[in-house]
């Protein structure tokens, strides 16, 4: 397809600085498309859902995967963390820093983006299991957000700082 021939003409074009953004986007469309997507919590709430790996410094979108649904009736597991690894799979090894929301951040993948040389930087669910047990109740009490980071030496750092601002970013 287009679009198989498309993207590795895309990665070999440019060469991304430091920084990449791993997200999710909708592509607006409300015609007959066996993948569309309903996202409640998008305004524009009926699209194609594309995985994007984007250049933080110049927005330049460097990989990305179409969304086309589950295969089969078994529900997809760690998809985040698949699809995190997949976008930075011709990365691995250049010491760059991924950064993603908090439905792909968790331990594991950062681990794993560990072993291939890159970091990872993202928000946290405050129900992930590898969460200390009872961090939940304290971390975003008053919302207070909570950092997690593996450093080189692989341990497991938390960092807490109290909310500014009128916005509430805690869930």
């Amino acid at each position: 397809s287009f679009f198989e021939l498309w993207l590795p003409t895309l990665q070999d074009s440019y060469i991304p600085y430091e920084n990449l953004t791993v997200d999710e986007q909708q592509l607006t469309s409300r015609g007959r498309c066996p993948f569309k997507q309903f996202i409640p919590s998008k305004p524009e709430k009926y699209g194609i859902k594309i995985w994007a790996a984007c250049d933080s410094q110049t927005s330049f979108v460097y990989n990305c995967q179409i969304y086309i649904g589950k295969t089969g009736n078994q529900r997809e597991r760690n998809q985040g963390k698949r699809v995190v690894l997949d976008m930075t799979k011709r990365l691995e090894t250049s010491g760059r820093n991924v950064t993603t929301d908090n439905f792909s951040t968790s331990l594991d993948l950062a681990r794993e983006m560990e072993k291939k040389n890159l970091t990872l930087l993202g928000t946290i669910r405050k129900n992930k299991p590898e969460l200390p047990p009872g961090i939940s109740d304290y971390a975003w009490e008053g919302c207070i957000i909570n950092k997690i980071w593996l450093s080189r030496q692989s341990h497991v750092s938390l960092l807490l700082s109290k909310k500014k601002g009128k916005s509430s970013p805690c869930y």
